[in-house]
């Protein structure tokens, strides 16, 4: 069973939650998912499957060599789990703190209602596993949706680390740069300057695009 919303635009960040065998067999799924859209989440995506052994470990890569890892591999690899792609504002932050600690016993004391307190029964059947970062839930999501890869937007701080590592070192050059030379038309030599120091590639930035990134970047220079 594989379901997705189509003709619309992202309206906020993008999360994966799987809904682990155990509690799809004991139906638990409707109760997850209401807590699910409660807690204001969209269902963007869905598919109910059994899911393969050699995606499950691509799944749990990360998690290589920590507690219950094998168990935990087998155990989604034992049965059907539901995956959801789930949309709201600051979305992987907001299903980790309603899925609560990995431990159900950890998540009764200190989060009595999030969905493994509720549903969990162990380490390894603890209900749900969901996104820990903007960058799991990307991997997660191409593993299962790659199509919707496509829709989804960087967040602000894959902006800003993008910014901060690749477009203000450069631009930082070619404005001492330019203030060395001191060109009659500074826009011109910025732009072509960026066309030959692009950190997009060689042939992605033409003139007027990089002109217009000396603009939006708010460089008004009075030479």
């Amino acid at each position: 069973c594989f379901r997705v919303q189509a003709g619309r635009m992202p309206a906020g960040e993008r999360s994966l939650c799987l809904i682990k065998p155990h509690a799809v067999l004991n139906g638990s799924e409707k109760d997850i998912k209401d807590a699910l859209n409660a807690a204001g989440f969209q269902i963007v995506a869905q598919t109910q499957e059994h899911i393969a052994l050699p995606r499950v470990e691509e799944f749990y890569a990360d998690q290589v060599g920590e507690a219950h890892h094998e168990e935990v591999v087998e155990h989604v690899n034992s049965g059907e789990s539901i995956v959801l792609v789930l949309e709201k504002e600051n979305a992987v932050a907001a299903l980790l703190d309603i899925a609560g600690p990995h431990d159900p016993e950890a998540a009764k004391d200190s989060a009595p209602e999030s969905i493994r307190a509720v549903h969990g029964v162990s380490m390894v059947e603890n209900a749900v596993e969901v996104s820990d970062s903007t960058t799991s839930a990307r991997k997660q999501i191409k593993l299962f949706f790659p199509h919707l890869l496509l829709e989804m937007q960087p967040s602000a701080a894959e902006v800003r680390a993008y910014l901060e590592t690749h477009i203000v070192p450069v631009l930082t050059e070619g404005l001492t740069s330019l203030c060395k030379k001191m060109p009659s038309d500074p826009f011109t030599w910025l732009g072509n300057w960026l066309m030959q120091n692009s950190p997009l590639g060689d042939k992605e930035l033409n003139l007027n695009s990089a002109r217009q990134v000396v603009r939006i970047c708010g460089c008004n220079l009075w030479l």
